[in-house]
C-alpha cells in the first residue's frame, strides 16, 4: 500500500523514486532534505528531516528535546538527536496512509519544521534559571 502511495505522489510531484528501497531521500524546493524509512521487516514508516539549529551546551539539548512534551505544538511528531544533529519526524503504521494523507503529512511536517526553527532555547533557559535560583520546581515568567 505505501509503495503505491509513494508511486502516485512521485508521479504527481514529477520525481522518480525507488519505492522498493527501505529508505528514500527527497529534497524539498526549499532545500530541506527529507528521509522516509520503510523497512520491509516493520509495519511502520518514519519520515524525518534534520533541523538546522546550533546547540551550544547541554541546556540547549535539554530545551530542544523538552519540546517533545508540547503535544499542542508537535502533535504526533517528535524531535530526536541523531547523527550529531536534531531531527523532526513522525512514525506511523504503513497501512493507514493514502496519497492525500501522505501529501498532507509532508506539508504539515514542513510547516512544523518552519515553526520549530524559530524556537529559541533561551526561552526555556529563563525558566530553568528561575528554577535553579529559586530552588523551586515552579517558576513564573
Amino acid at each position: 500500500m505505501l509503495e503505491s502511495t509513494l508511486l502516485a505522489l512521485a508521479k504527481k510531484w514529477g520525481v522518480s523514486l525507488d519505492v522498493e528501497a527501505d529508505a528514500l531521500q527527497l529534497t524539498a524546493l526549499d532545500g530541506s532534505v527529507w528521509v522516509l524509512e520503510k523497512p520491509t521487516s516493520s509495519s511502520v514508516f518514519t519520515l524525518y528531516t534534520y533541523l538546522d539549529v546550533r546547540l551550544d551546551d547541554q541546556q540547549d539539548y535539554q530545551s530542544w528535546l523538552s519540546l517533545n512534551g508540547q503535544r499542542d505544538r508537535l502533535g504526533c511528531a517528535w524531535i530526536a538527536y541523531q547523527s550529531n544533529q536534531l531531527c523532526l519526524g513522525i512514525t506511523l503504521p504503513k497501512e493507514i496512509i493514502d496519497e492525500t494523507q501522505l501529501e498532507h503529512l509532508f506539508e504539515n511536517l514542513h510547516a512544523l519544521r518552519r515553526d520549530v526553527s524559530t524556537y529559541q532555547p533561551s526561552e526555556q533557559k529563563v525558566v530553568s534559571d528561575l528554577n535553579t535560583h529559586t530552588h523551586s520546581s515552579i517558576a513564573f515568567v
